[in-house]
């Protein structure tokens, strides 16, 4: 009974809120109709790669299956996602401390399609790999291991003989658009458009752009980019 009081109770705040008309939008677009905006970015592994943080806190390596039990603390509601992935040969980049899996980015070395979120494939050409589904536990936000991570990954992927990493990044996310264009990443001139009707239907499309849509940002957090000129 208490359940249904405290949703009653959030449906009132949220309508006392937002309005009428704007819990009637926000149902509409969290229920009927969603929409997403992907910005396709590209780092060049070429050039000279950030330093990592020369901190000691965490040890940096591929995931196993033998470590999917370490990701108990953080990402448990992740771990069947991690098995499916890892049986399909994706490569996920982890950070430990303290035998937790306190971070994990994914990696695909050829096209891939997305199950889980988008429902649509992400197409890379020869030389490039997609990378994805980049996460860190909240206590250690903020401490570098998200570069370390990625790192170790660009580097792995850099012995293979890839050239460039791919990206998406939703359009509103500024703060993820921000971190990429200060590592190096730089806009592909594309974009896709995800979206999915009743929770189960999706469309996608993808579209070409000559011109940066997000020069502005990209400049202005460029200046501090930790990619140092050859």
């Amino acid at each position: 009974m208490s359940k249904d009081i405290n949703w009653l109770k959030k449906i009132k705040q949220n309508w006392q809120a937002l309005g009428l008309l704007g819990f009637i939008r926000r149902i509409y677009h969290k229920w009927v109709w969603q929409s997403v905006e992907l910005v396709w970015l590209r780092l060049d592994l070429t050039q000279s790669l950030p330093s990592a943080t020369g901190r000691n806190r965490w040890q940096i390596k591929f995931l196993t299956d033998t470590d999917l039990p370490h990701c108990k603390r953080y990402f448990e509601q992740h771990i069947p996602v991690y098995q499916r992935l890892l049986q399909q040969g994706l490569l996920g980049t982890i950070g430990i401390v303290d035998n937790d899996v306190v971070a994990i980015f994914w990696v695909s070395p050829k096209s891939y399609f997305d199950h889980d979120q988008y429902h649509c494939e992400f197409i890379v050409e020869e030389q490039e790999f997609y990378q994805f589904a980049g996460e860190v536990a909240q206590p250690l936000r903020g401490s570098g291991i998200a570069l370390d991570v990625q790192l170790y990954a660009w580097h792995n992927m850099q012995l293979q003989g890839y050239h460039y990493s791919i990206c998406t990044i939703d359009s509103i996310n500024v703060p993820s658009l921000k971190l990429h264009f200060h590592v190096g990443f730089d806009e592909c001139g594309k974009m896709t458009r995800v979206h999915r009707y009743l929770g189960r239907y999706y469309w996608v499309k993808h579209e070409r752009y000559n011109e940066p849509k997000f020069k502005a940002l990209a400049d202005r957090y460029r200046r501090k980019r930790l990619i140092k000129p050859q």
